[in-house]
């Protein structure tokens, strides 16, 4: 059984591939897309990447886990805000509208798999 995991839209996303409970590679997204520190992208160059290097295909993968809550340590992400006003306001703006991509998640992985038959 071969499990993609992902981890989109929120800080340092990441992708990680399992085959039998064992883990193959994990890779952050900074590391081969944008070079950008906390890269909150959907992580393609980090699914392509695992893919290629173990020579596995998207219709070899049985499950696609995506790891996300939108709530995690959102009281801490407040109250430093709330201290470091001036320096957090790009980052609530980022961080607010990729709260909601989250949703789409689904629509950006047929989008990265469009050519394959697997559901």
């Amino acid at each position: 059984m071969i499990i993609l995991g992902i981890s989109a839209y929120h800080f340092d996303t990441s992708a990680c591939l399992l085959k039998n409970g064992k883990l193959l590679g994990a890779i952050s997204e900074e590391r081969l897309g944008s070079r950008i520190k906390h890269d909150s992208s959907f992580p393609v160059n980090s699914i392509k990447f695992l893919l290629e290097t173990n020579k596995i295909g998207i219709e070899d993968i049985d499950y696609i886990a995506i790891g996300q809550d939108k709530k995690k340590n959102l009281l801490p992400k407040i109250k430093y805000s709330i201290k470091n006003i001036k320096k957090s306001i790009p980052a609530f703006i980022r961080s607010f509208t990729n709260f909601y991509k989250v949703d789409i998640i689904n629509e950006q992985l047929k989008h990265l798999l469009l050519n394959k038959k697997k559901k």
